[in-house]
C-alpha cells in the first residue's frame, strides 16, 4: 500500500472514526493490514496509536456537548437515557477507552 494509503489511515482514524468504519471507505486496506503494519513497522503503530488516543478524545469532546445539550433542552430522565444508549455505543467501540462491560 502507498503511503498516501497510510495517511489517510492515520487522518481518518484521529478523527474518532473506529478502524471498522475507516476500513470500510472505499479504497482502504482491511483491518488485518492495517494490523500487520502496526506490528510490522513500529513508527506507523506509534503513530496510529497517538491518533487514535487524539480521536477518542474528540469523541468524548463530542459526546460532552451533545449531553449539555440534552440535558438544556430535555428533563434529566430523557437526558439519562441519551447518555445511557450514548456510552454503549462508545463501548462498543473500545471498551478498553471507554469502560463498561457492554
Amino acid at each position: 500500500m502507498s503511503a498516501e494509503v497510510r495517511e489517510r489511515v492515520l487522518e481518518l482514524v484521529g478523527t474518532g472514526m473506529p478502524l471498522a468504519a475507516v476500513c470500510r471507505v472505499e479504497g482502504m486496506p482491511s483491518r488485518q493490514t492495517v494490523y500487520d503494519w502496526r506490528r510490522r513497522d513500529p513508527e506507523f503503530g506509534r503513530q496510529f496509536e497517538v491518533v487514535a488516543e487524539f480521536g477518542r478524545v474528540l469523541l468524548v469532546e463530542a459526546v460532552s456537548e451533545e449531553y449539555q445539550q440534552i440535558m438544556h433542552d430535555h428533563p434529566p430522565k430523557i437526558a439519562r437515557r441519551w447518555w445511557n444508549a450514548r456510552h454503549r455505543d462508545l463501548v462498543r467501540v473500545n471498551s478498553k477507552f471507554f469502560g463498561g462491560p457492554y
